[in-house]
């Protein structure tokens, strides 16, 4: 793959579903918006995001206390959060 085609591959996925030609579920930095109770909601997380004409939001969300894999999520990601 050329190099920045991963970047361009998602941009132009990200283009389609928020013009609403395409809607998709992709890897994105959003802001936390109770993604993961753990954090402020202006945290910014890298999550699964459902894209379409209305904008990006998280598919899912990560309970105060819940799953193994979800408390891991919880720790990698306060060790990379930066509000805005």
């Amino acid at each position: 793959m050329a190099a920045g085609g991963a970047t361009v591959t998602v941009a132009i996925a990200l283009a389609r579903a928020l013009t609403g030609s395409n809607p998709a579920t992709l890897i994105l930095n959003v802001r936390n918006q109770a993604t993961v109770a753990a954090l402020p909601d202006e945290a910014v997380i890298e999550t699964v995001c459902r894209v379409d004409a209305t904008g990006a939001a998280s598919a899912g969300r990560f309970p105060r206390g819940g799953s193994g894999a979800g408390q891991r999520a919880v720790g990698a990601t306060a060790v990379i959060d930066t509000p805005w």
